[in-house]
């Protein structure tokens, strides 16, 4: 890769803390492009998944500067994007925030990944290869769930979906670097081939019958449905549970990942396909009541126990029944 000088004075080497998606890994191969044509690198990778403590959050310090994207702002940060409103967590961090060159945040933008393109290409002058230009569209389309249909958004025939998949389903923070790292030099079409990918993509359509007879079997129907996974080991249900019921508005459901402090997740969110009349703002409701956070259309929040998930569920599920 050739490098240019830049117009930024970015450090030599960075830690980068990313949001445990699809988005937040096409965000870092996007950004860590624009880094390596300046001349600059990400030597370690780290990723916040589900249950993610604040106070290790507040207390945050790595060897190198810090870069975050599409999860929670931090002061310390060299470098911040994201594309949600419910970002900061101190009211404090949001007063003292400013917007520069290496920080910003766009709720309007589909995706981080297509926010950071955006943004380096005007003010570094450097374009994106096609590898990351196909990166950048599917990243807007699976954040911000622009799918055509929700048949579209459980199809697995297109490589970015596999990918998607292999996110929610895995946890190989390892190999998600080594991810990072390929997806400026090969295709989609490439990276797919991947014996860890082709695996859990197995494994993933093994349990794809199983969820749907697991829905049937225990969703709280209405205009706003109510699914507990918890207990059980399930495929992400949300745009399932959108082609099964595609009258419904709003979906809940409960799911738990791993073993971390707060295992238990409570999913919200709004049918793209038959968007509520009177939409509230999912991100702003669970950050307010949960300390959650995502963005108008979809959110999480996190608990250290099922039972308070449960109770936790089932008060946004009055509450959004209220606002239909």
């Amino acid at each position: 890769m050739q490098q240019k000088k830049s117009k930024i004075n970015f450090s030599k080497n960075y830690s980068y803390y990313y949001h445990h998606d699809f988005d937040g890994i096409a965000s870092g191969a996007v950004l860590l492009y624009f880094l390596k044509s300046c001349g600059s690198n990400i030597k370690k990778f780290k990723f916040m998944g589900h249950g993610f403590s604040f106070e290790e959050w507040k207390s945050l310090k790595e060897k190198y500067p810090i870069i975050v994207t599409d999860f929670w702002y931090h002061p310390r940060a060299e470098i911040w994007f994201d594309h949600h409103k419910s970002t900061f967590k101190k009211k404090e961090w949001e007063n003292n925030f400013k917007k520069d060159n290496l920080h910003l945040l766009d709720a309007d933008s589909d995706s981080t990944c297509g926010l950071i393109a955006k943004h380096f290409e005007k003010i570094l002058g450097i374009k994106l290869n096609k590898n990351l230009k196909a990166l950048v569209k599917w990243a807007d389309i699976i954040d911000r769930a622009k799918f055509k249909s929700a048949s579209q958004a459980v199809d697995l025939n297109h490589p970015a979906m596999q990918i998607n998949v292999f996110l929610e389903e895995s946890n190989f923070g390892s190999f998600e670097a080594f991810l990072i790292n390929e997806f400026a030099e090969k295709s989609l079409k490439q990276i797919v081939r991947h014996p860890k990918i082709k695996k859990v993509i197995r494994a993933y359509k093994l349990k794809f019958d199983k969820t749907v007879n697991f829905i049937k079997e225990n969703i709280v129907e209405g205009k706003v449905v109510f699914l507990d996974t918890s207990p059980k080991d399930l495929i992400d249900p949300r745009f399932l549970i959108y082609k099964l019921y595609p009258s419904c508005r709003y979906n809940v459901f409960i799911s738990k990942h791993g073993h971390s402090e707060r295992p238990f997740a409570i999913h919200v969110g709004s049918n793209p396909w038959n968007r509520p009349l009177r939409h509230v703002n999912i991100g702003e409701l669970l950050k307010r009541d949960f300390f959650g956070g995502g963005h108008i259309f979809a959110g999480a929040a996190n608990f250290k126990t099922r039972n308070q998930a449960i109770n936790a569920a089932h008060k946004v599920v009055e509450y959004l029944n209220k606002h239909v």
